[in-house]
């Protein structure tokens, strides 16, 4: 009998709640942009003159219109295919001075680099790379620029040049706690927490320590690293600067201690939850 009360019950709560939710759907604070781009994305589903000119049309009235980083990018991206489509040489060219950090043109040069180096066109590669502004690209896509120029350097046996690029990749690290990482590389099941990083593991940090030890420069790069700490204790970077430096001599336990005390350094005691979408590149 209790049983059949208490699914009654539940059943009435529900009710009502169906009949309150058109009420409490009303109050809700309307997004004017995402209608705007909401209604783009629909007409960018045909390909009919009209759907485009109209969809041209809307992106137009929108230039100005207050935005956050992501509305912006789908804007501007959705702008350059209906300036396109309305061969509207004017408005593609204005377009054009908008900053957006995974242009076509930028992303592409990177993956097209990869694709000569792939086929030994160093060369190539390189003349695509030099063509890149890491100022005004994707913090992904930086990354995988530095990481062709790593492997460019290794196969051209220039030391020098690996180094510099690698010290490059590793000052990106500190940024893994905030939303340019954690949007692509956080967990669907501990949203809100920062996920591991296995920094100890990094193809890139291996290959700086033993830069570190063929050159004989650990030692330098400790104190320089034990310097900064300090003065700021929670520098990440010199953390990590440390702890590659102690591995390059050899202090292994000393090292794991300290990739240990930065807080998203993925190891066997820190229980942190698993990234995603990570992985080496090349």
């Amino acid at each position: 009998m209790a049983k059949k009360l208490a699914l009654g019950q539940a059943a009435m709560l529900l009710a009502a709640l169906a009949v309150l939710s058109p009420a409490f759907a009303q109050d809700a604070p309307v997004d004017p942009v995402k209608q705007k781009l909401d209604e783009v994305q629909k007409l960018d589903l045909t390909s009919t003159k009209a759907d485009a000119m109209n969809a041209a049309s809307i992106l137009k009235a929108m230039k100005g219109t207050k935005m956050d980083s992501d509305q912006h990018d789908t804007w501007l991206r959705y702008s350059r295919d209906f300036a396109l489509r309305t061969a509207d040489l004017g408005w593609l060219t204005e377009l054009g001075k908008e900053g957006n950090p995974f242009n076509w043109d930028l992303v592409y040069s990177v993956l097209l680099a990869y694709g000569k180096l792939s086929k030994a066109d160093i060369a190539g590669a390189e003349k695509l790379l030099n063509g890149v502004n890491l100022d005004e690209i994707n913090v992904r896509d930086g990354r995988r620029a530095l990481a062709l120029r790593v492997r460019i350097a290794q196969l051209k046996k220039d030391p020098k040049a690996e180094r510099k690029y690698i010290e490059k990749m590793i000052e990106h690290l500190p940024s893994w706690p905030t939303q340019t990482c954690q949007s692509c590389h956080d967990n669907g099941k501990a949203k809100g927490q920062v996920t591991g990083l296995p920094i100890q593991n990094l193809w890139f940090g291996e290959r700086y320590a033993e830069l570190l030890k063929t050159s004989g420069d650990a030692a330098r790069v400790q104190q320089e690293a034990e310097r900064t700490l300090k003065q700021d204790p929670n520098s990440d970077l010199a953390k990590m600067r440390l702890a590659y430096a102690l591995r390059a001599q050899g202090k292994i336990s000393e090292s794991d201690a300290t990739f240990a005390s930065i807080p998203y350094c993925e190891n066997p005691k820190s229980n942190l939850p698993k990234t995603r979408m990570f992985f080496a590149f090349p």
